[in-house]
């Protein structure tokens, strides 16, 4: 009994990670997590693949990020702070449009909302990839 839930349990962690392997690489996935950004481009660098449009698109723009902060620090702090800022404005926002129950003004609050959080999600590793140890 306990070697087939141990061999079911295994199955399923498979399934799962197999599941997982399959799911469409997005470019927010790619600009939060550089160590996935290199992986795809060495594997873009040997086969080209459909999702390496969106690879090198992502590795510009992470290099453009990456080199304004180093470079122009003030800025890219200016840039993460008005992102912050935007965050909260549109958190009122979402909370006011759901007081209105419209099912339309609640759905592009939450979009604009999750955007907006999204792109401080990329910030905030290259923040932390700067921060001494």
């Amino acid at each position: 009994m306990m070697r087939i839930i141990i061999v079911s349990m295994i199955s399923c962690l498979c399934l799962l990670l197999a599941s997982c392997n399959n799911q469409a690489i997005t470019y927010s996935d790619l600009m939060q997590h550089r160590d996935l950004l290199e992986q795809k481009i060495s594997q873009c660098e040997i086969k080209e693949e459909p999702f390496c449009d969106t690879v090198r698109r992502a590795a510009l723009d992470y290099s453009v990020l990456e080199n304004e902060q180093s470079f122009y620090p003030e800025k890219f702090g200016l840039r993460v702070m008005q992102a912050q800022q935007q965050l909260v404005t549109l958190s009122k926002e979402l909370e006011t449009a759901k007081k209105t129950h419209d099912p339309n003004k609640i759905k592009l609050a939450t979009e604009a909302y999750q955007d907006q959080l999204t792109q401080l999600n990329i910030y905030y590793p290259l923040i932390a990839r700067m921060m001494p140890e």
